[in-house]
């Protein structure tokens, strides 16, 4: 038997609230692997590389 994972609710928020600086924040962090992979499932391509 697996171990359940966790489920949590979606919650909306101010982009600005989450990404202050688009250069220095949000970038970096879709630059991470499993947020390019997640993107790239999203828009139905096999691989996105920062």
């Amino acid at each position: 038997m697996t171990a359940k994972k966790p489920l949590s609710r979606l919650e909306r928020v101010p982009l600005r609230e989450a990404w202050k600086h688009e250069a220095s924040d949000f970038t970096p962090w879709l630059a991470e692997t499993d947020n390019l992979n997640a993107l790239a499932d999203a828009l139905g391509i096999s691989e996105l590389v920062p």
